[in-house]
Order: C-alpha cells, then sequence, then structure tokens
C-alpha cells in the first residue's frame, strides 16, 4: 500500500487577534549628498564608492557643471558640480566625489564631507514636490524624510539629460 504525504498549509499569519497580524514595513537605503549645507539623496544602490579628490584636471569645451575628471582605480571619472546648476556659493572646495552609476554611465558628484548612509521606510516619500520651477531644475523630483528632515531626492536620469542639454564653455585660447 503505498502512503500519501500530506502538505501542512501554514497557518494564516493574520488568524489571530489584531496584535498578532503585523503589516511588514519596506524600508531602503539611500545615501546623503552634503553639498553647500544641504543634503540630496540618491538610492544607495546607485552609488559605486566614495572618493577623495585630490586632484581634478579640467576639461576644455565641456560644460561648466563638469569641474573636470579625475582618476578612480585607474579609470577617468568625470566630476560633476551641482553648486554650478544650483547656483549655489562655490566658497568651498569640494573634498569628495560620491561616484555613482546610472545606466552605463559612472561619473562623480563632488560634495563637501563624506556622504552618508541612511534607511528611510517605504511611506517616507512625499508626493509633494520640492517647489523648484520644473524648467530650470528637474532633477530635483521629491522630498523624502530622512532621520525626520526633508531632504530632496536627485534624479540621475535627469541630472544627465540637463547636463547634455547645456551648452559647453569656450575652449581654452578662442575667441
Amino acid at each position: 500500500m503505498e502512503t500519501m504525504e500530506t502538505i501542512d498549509k501554514p497557518p494564516d499569519p493574520c488568524a489571530g487577534s489584531s496584535s498578532d497580524c503585523v503589516t511588514p514595513v519596506l524600508s531602503r537605503r539611500v545615501c546623503l549628498l552634503p553639498i553647500n549645507q544641504e543634503y540630496l539623496v540618491v538610492e544607495l544602490g546607485s552609488l559605486c564608492e566614495v572618493i577623495e579628490v585630490e586632484g581634478i584636471t579640467p576639461v576644455p569645451g565641456m560644460p561648466h557643471v563638469l569641474a573636470g575628471v579625475t582618476t578612480c582605480r585607474g579609470a577617468v571619472i568625470p566630476l560633476i558640480d551641482l553648486r554650478v546648476l544650483l547656483d549655489w556659493s562655490r566658497a568651498l572646495v569640494p573634498r569628495y566625489a560620491a561616484v555613482v552609476r546610472h545606466g552605463g554611465v559612472r561619473f562623480g558628484i563632488l560634495t563637501d564631507n563624506v556622504p552618508e548612509i541612511q534607511t528611510v521606510q517605504s511611506g517616507d516619500r512625499s508626493e509633494e514636490s520640492c517647489g523648484k520651477p520644473s524648467h530650470t531644475h528637474h532633477f530635483l523630483t521629491d522630498f523624502i524624510n530622512v532621520t525626520g528632515k526633508k531632504r530632496v531626492r536627485l534624479d540621475l536620469s535627469a541630472l544627465l539629460a540637463a547636463i547634455e542639454s547645456l551648452p559647453a564653455r569656450p575652449a581654452i585660447g578662442s575667441n
């Protein structure tokens, strides 16, 4: 006689009292980029590494937002200075760069200090826009509540598109 195995159905996790039923809270990690006494947020999955910038080589003919290039583990990395796009003070010389990857593009975003890593809950994203005119800073999208403060999310795709649309600075020695 063949024996049949019975597979017990797992108990319903919400079959007991309402205190037994816990809705899972989804969280994700983000990187806070300290720029000019503000913190811009990028998803941690986009961050490759943080480097100390020892030197920046200017590249003629590039838009002003591209501060130049540096090397990172033997690779040449373009460096973006968001203070230029945001019309923020450039009193401090950025010491670090958050090297990020978006699609097949790897680039550094200059920061004043070492970026911070934080955890945010799934409900911490605000539907409220960041209040910036869409024609000027459309790469700043919405707010995310990080450690009790509203921080603006940086859309890397929109940032790259904004940079591609900028005019190049004059080449050295051109009239």
